[in-house]
């Protein structure tokens, strides 16, 4: 099938009682059979039962679903390490089971959610405690500190006692779901770190003469530490399979293979005709002709007034790296963390 975005000719506007927003520009997806003039119509008589596809957690009505039948798919990433495209291939995923008009441009939230497959998809970074990210950068929050480890890695990964207030509502709303796979995806550090600032130059969210090595070492590198190692953590402690830490550039080599393994891990029904629409509607290939052909983010977490894009273009990277020297201090640094080489071949090359 061959995709193309169609934007109807008046925008439809996301509203809640007393709360007046700006028109939000929907794309349809459209492929070279449909009928276009209808389409709009169709998306608009559709449009209360799909924006309330996306309310969240709290408004779904899943309470006669019982824990045997529930599915829960957790997946944490790094920050520019897939979070929006797994976020997409769950929504074109669920979607296309629902029989919903593909589009793109209401506001994603978090969890997603498919009633026909009973399952909740959520998709996020671990959370950071930003009070220990200060401009004086004296007190190292996580190295060293062992007790913090055995605190936080326990509440987090338990049903419970969590940190998580989205698992400790499934554990009470599901009583009995017991949480059996968690999903932890990562990449080549020093690609992460330099995508990770030309995302923040390009919100203008620093300064704009500081240096990729300073914004890293100043604000990167710790919350990466504290965000690896609790995986790490529980991966070598709880029951084999249960934590799998998954490096980005194997999802890249073989995008299919990857989602399919993915949902038969979680235990989530198999549509094949869904599952190839999804994985190709939420490939960067798409997801970057959505930014260049219509000026938009595919980050609706982002504020959009400024079209500030989420994909780096290969042209922002030019003469931006890290220079061996400070390849080595990155790495040092995170060993002496206590993350483990054996995740990261690109500490072993040659410098």
């Amino acid at each position: 099938m061959k995709y193309k975005l169609f934007k109807p000719s008046s925008p439809l506007i996301l509203k809640k009682d007393g709360d007046d927003r700006l028109p939000t520009p929907v794309h349809l997806i459209v492929n070279e059979n449909d009928n276009l003039s209808e389409l709009p119509n169709f998306f608009r008589r559709n449009f209360a039962e799909i924006r309330s596809h996306y309310k969240g957690f709290y408004d779904v009505p899943m309470k006669s679903v019982d824990c045997d039948n529930f599915n829960f798919v957790f997946i944490s990433t790094a920050q520019r390490c897939g979070t929006w495209w797994h976020k997409y291939f769950f929504k074109f995923y669920c979607d296309a089971i629902a029989k919903y008009p593909l589009h793109i441009g209401l506001k994603l939230t978090n969890p997603l959610t498919c009633e026909k497959l009973k399952t909740l998809f959520f998709v996020g970074h671990m959370p950071f405690p930003l009070e220990n990210l200060n401009q004086n950068f004296i007190d190292h929050f996580f190295k060293n500190n062992a007790r913090r480890v055995f605190e936080i890695n326990p509440v987090y990964f338990n049903n419970h006692a969590t940190s998580l207030e989205l698992i400790k509502n499934i554990s009470e709303r599901f009583s009995g779901y017991k949480f059996n796979k968690f999903y932890y995806i990562y990449r080549n550090v020093y690609d992460h770190f330099i995508s990770t600032f030309l995302m923040t130059k390009r919100s203008n969210l620093i300064k704009k003469d500081m240096t990729l090595f300073e914004y890293t070492k100043n604000f990167l590198i710790e919350p990466f530490s504290f965000q690896f190692l609790t995986f790490q953590w529980v991966e070598e402690r709880l029951k084999p399979g249960t934590v799998k830490i998954i490096h980005f550039e194997d999802i890249t080599r073989d995008q299919k293979t990857y989602f399919r393994d993915l949902l038969t891990d979680f235990n989530v029904p198999i549509d094949e005709e869904a599952f190839s629409i999804a994985t190709y509607l939420s490939s960067k290939k798409f997801l970057d002709h959505y930014e260049v052909s219509t000026g938009l983010t595919l980050n609706e977490s982002i504020d959009d007034e400024n079209h500030i894009k989420h994909i780096s273009k290969e042209d922002e990277k030019k003469g931006i790296d890290f220079t061996d020297s400070e390849r080595n201090f990155i790495k040092n640094e995170l060993i002496s963390y206590g993350l483990k080489e054996k995740f990261f071949p690109e500490f072993n090359l040659n410098l």
